[in-house]
């Protein structure tokens, strides 16, 4: 899925963990804003990373019409010390899992436990690592 932001697609970079994004589909799916570190890419094949903070924007009938993203460069110490390990981490994961279903479960399984590891909601721990 892509997120349509202020000026960029938000597309899901391979390096980028699908239990990530889907974290993220499911927190906006719910009516909840949601913040993590994402590598984007572009058009012409390069990419950046971003620390995004995604809502939900209503409708009148308070149903969700869209969503929104803001966007701002994250630490790169926390990204080279903390993100990429841990990215890297649930795609492996993820590749020995099986089909695409699988991986997905595993992947997701795995963040569910880090998170309740360190008693944090997703939102939390990337604020706790100081991006």
């Amino acid at each position: 899925e892509e997120l349509v932001g202020t000026s960029h697609n938000l597309v899901r970079h391979p390096d980028v963990p699908p239990a990530v994004f889907a974290h993220m589909w499911a927190d906006l799916k719910a009516g909840k804003a949601w913040m993590g570190i994402v590598k984007n890419r572009c058009k012409n094949g390069d990419h950046y990373w971003v620390f995004a903070h995604v809502t939900p924007s209503w409708g009148a009938n308070k149903s969700i019409i869209g969503y929104h993203s803001n966007r701002r460069a994250p630490n790169s110490e926390v990204i080279r010390e903390y993100i990429q390990p841990l990215y890297t981490q649930l795609l492996e994961i993820e590749r020995t899992a099986g089909s695409p279903k699988d991986a997905l479960a595993a992947g997701e399984k795995q963040v569910l436990d880090l998170l309740r590891s360190k008693n944090m909601s997703f939102n939390e721990l990337m604020f706790a690592l100081g991006v």
